[in-house]
């Protein structure tokens, strides 16, 4: 919410024509211009003139915000309405992030690995692959059933409730003859059904993980619904769908003994057949025509 004033603009082109990151071209005038179209810089400038007395010192903040409607709206503004309230937010930003980063304490003779290991890659963790959804092969803002599955199991020590909301989650997102959604777009759910054989085992194994690191066995008696829709065909790669919500659900306990059991497909010489995964996408043609026999990895993990 940008609240009308006399001396406030909103420009999609601060950059324009001729201007830098390091000096926009808007900044070189007294006015904005207030154009929008197409051509133009996707980015927003807001501008407010005053004059400082030598000496004189003076803050200013800008506020944007969405809500969900009018009411929610109201909230916001009359929230950050205050003149403290940037710094207030500001402060209660830093409190998380020191909290949740410090949650562990790595210390080692290298200070680059600290670094790492005492803020970045956790935060990396939390802000663009569990929020933010995207990387390198991950861009799009989707779930990856295996993917935001591994990336949970670093926040057990630091945000284990994030951990177990996504447990439901995932197992929310499992058909009922075991097999899971490749990846999904939220909110509707449309996703991929393949024949992915390591996707679902990553459901029980980071079950097992967080009840043993919190001790919260209760986890396991929670019931989610599974999906249901088409088998995907043996001569199918993957196919693309909005599946129902099935009428039976489970606990997370069944759901990942599910899981396993739908793993339990073997080749002639007695290992899991690879489907077309082994936590590695690039190993996909071994076993698409339902014959491949996997590596021991997947062999280790179906038992472990």
């Amino acid at each position: 919410m940008i609240p009308r004033a006399r001396s406030l603009e909103i420009e999609k082109s601060s950059l324009a024509e001729n201007g830098t990151l390091s000096q926009p071209a808007a900044l070189k005038r007294a006015r904005l211009s207030g154009k929008v179209g197409a051509g133009l810089d996707p980015c927003g400038a807001v501008q407010v003139a005053f004059d400082l007395a030598a000496g004189q010192e003076r803050e200013t903040s800008f506020r944007l915000g969405v809500g969900r409607n009018t009411a929610e709206v109201q909230t916001l503004v009359r929230r950050f309405r205050r003149a403290d309230a940037s710094r207030v937010a500001l402060e209660g930003v830093w409190e998380y992030w020191n909290r949740t980063l410090g949650a562990v304490n790595v210390d080692t003779p290298d200070p680059s690995v600290n670094v790492m290991a005492n803020g970045w890659l956790l935060y990396q963790t939390l802000s663009c692959r569990v929020w933010g959804r995207t990387g390198f092969y991950q861009s799009g803002g989707a779930y990856g059933f295996r993917d935001q599955l591994q990336d949970v199991m670093a926040l057990v020590h630091a945000e284990p409730a994030i951990t177990r909301e996504h447990l439901l989650r995932a197992a929310a997102h499992q058909f009922r003859e075991g097999d899971v959604q490749h990846w999904w777009h939220p909110p509707a759910g449309r996703g991929v059904r393949t024949h992915f054989s390591d996707d679902y085992l990553w459901l029980p194994y980071v079950t097992c993980r967080y009840v043993s690191c919190l001790a919260d066995t209760g986890v396991l008696d929670e019931k989610i619904h599974f999906l249901e829709s088409r088998p995907i065909k043996p001569e199918e790669e993957a196919y693309y769908d909005l599946p129902n919500r099935s009428e039976e659900s489970a606990t997370l306990y069944q759901h990942c003994v599910r899981a396993i059991e739908n793993g339990l497909k073997f080749g002639e010489h007695g290992l899991p057949l690879i489907g077309c995964g082994d936590w590695n996408d690039g190993m996909n043609m071994i076993g698409k025509d339902g014959r491949g026999e996997v590596s021991g990895w997947l062999s280790s993990f179906t038992t472990c």
